[in-house]
């Protein structure tokens, strides 16, 4: 969390990662306050459409993956009055649910 920040909202001022020109990475996010739809990036870039407020109750998904390599996946559940949840675990390429890291 970001000096400044109320603890019951999640927000990341990084808007672009330093990941793998290889990478793929899918964001998702179900709830209140969430875009229509899930993010799908290629190599660096920006992953500015998920810079808003999140209501208590969303949940956002990040996988990170390259073909022939494990992945990383994150999941944030959005508390009210707490930081965020977070749940890391593995993910496979192209998979839509994580896996168990080794």
């Amino acid at each position: 969390m970001a000096p400044g920040i109320p603890q019951r909202s999640a927000s990341d001022s990084r808007s672009r990662s330093s990941r793998c020109s290889a990478a793929q990475v899918r964001v998702t996010c179900k709830g209140v306050g969430c875009p229509p739809r899930e993010l799908k990036r290629r190599g660096t870039g920006s992953l500015r459409g998920l810079q808003r407020r999140l209501r208590a109750g969303a949940v956002v998904q990040v996988f990170v993956t390259k073909k022939g390599r494990l992945g990383k996946y994150t999941r944030f559940v959005i508390r009210r009055g707490e930081a965020p949840r977070r749940v890391d675990s593995c993910a496979r390429h192209g998979a839509r649910r994580p896996t168990r890291c080794p």
